[in-house]
């Protein structure tokens, strides 16, 4: 699939400090693409970028082999809409709130509220529309912002956490929405979370954001903390994680599930890292399935399907889990 966004040796500033460090990436292919980091790793700043309100500092950009230029930008922000962390609604109903950007590029008001209509329709929210915005719902919220900017026709749709303060079920159901949005019409759909579980049942492509570099790969699991050198491991307040011997320091770490092995008895290995705990759940990802076990912390495992069957995983089931040192990395 051809990428709608090119970056080469990318660099945003803010205050003089590098916040975003992308040398080669290629993101935006038909599809959902998740972009998945702890608190401060960058993504809302990214997806700033994405969506053409921030400009890059150094390198070069390209939208659909358009140079992002500060001549080119006024006119790409029209392809991309993003939808906030916390979406503002107006004090008016849910058809007025989509019509609002409608009616600002010049459609009439019979226009507007017939698309509006049709949106709400087609993401299956249209018993909404008479509804005030003040009534609603986090969940229900959250889906008519994202009606409202998909009333404006992006290519692109990015959302900035989409699922913080959602409860389980608003989860669910927004889930459901955003995997529906590529046949509703919507090109790509680009969305950040730190949340590894909800990202894999969305989608197989993952980027992965640490302290504002990029890279495409498997989900991680990130957990911030202390180096403890007297002992060479990193503390998260939970969980005490052997890292390899040339680290250093760090306030960061990032724990590759492939890497992580689960078995029903203690494994005599050489693994440094070994504890036992208990299976939260079990989601398919990409041909195989991420088992999310509490260590102390919610800690996960990529598994083949042989392995979960032979391993008898299930959840409430306990299970030891282990991982070499040099599965961690330290930021």
């Amino acid at each position: 699939m051809t990428a709608l966004y090119r970056f080469q040796d990318v660099r945003v500033l803010r205050s003089g400090r590098v916040v975003l460090d992308l040398p080669a990436l290629e993101l935006g292919g038909d599809g959902v693409t998740a972009l998945v980091g702890p608190n401060g790793a960058g993504k809302s700043t990214l997806l700033e970028v994405l969506a053409f309100l921030l400009p890059h500092d150094a390198g070069e950009m390209h939208f659909a082999q358009t140079p992002v230029t500060t001549v080119s930008r006024p006119t790409l922000s029209r392809r991309a809409g993003l939808v906030a962390q916390r979406p503002y609604l107006f004090d008016r109903t849910v058809r007025g709130n989509v019509m609002l950007g409608l009616g600002l590029r010049g459609l009439t008001t019979a226009a507007a509220a017939a698309r509006a209509d049709d949106t709400l329709a087609r993401l299956g929210i249209a018993p909404l529309a008479v509804r005030h915005a003040a009534s609603l719902s986090g969940g229900e919220a959250q889906k008519v912002a994202i009606a409202r900017t998909l009333a404006l026709e992006p290519e692109v749709l990015l959302l900035d956490e989409p699922f913080s303060h959602l409860d389980a079920g608003a989860v669910d159901e927004l889930v459901a929405l955003i995997a529906s949005l590529p046949a509703l019409g919507t090109r790509a759909v680009l969305f950040s979370t730190h949340d590894t579980e909800v990202a894999a049942r969305l989608t197989s492509t993952i980027v992965n954001l640490v302290d504002g570099r990029a890279g495409h790969g498997a989900l991680p699991n990130f957990f911030d903390g202390r180096f403890d050198p007297a002992n060479h491991v990193f503390d998260t307040g939970r969980l005490r994680v052997h890292v390899p011997d040339h680290v250093t320091g760090g306030t960061r770490i990032a724990i590759d599930p492939a890497h992580v092995v689960l078995s029903q008895a203690r494994l005599e290995s050489s693994m440094r890292n070994v504890c036992q705990g208990r299976v939260l759940s079990l989601t398919e990802h990409a041909g195989e399935v991420l088992v999310t076990v509490d260590v102390g912390l919610r800690l996960q495992a990529l598994v083949t399907h042989e392995a979960l069957t032979s391993q008898a995983l299930r959840p409430g089931g306990e299970v030891w889990v282990s991982f070499k040192s040099n599965a961690v990395r330290v930021f």
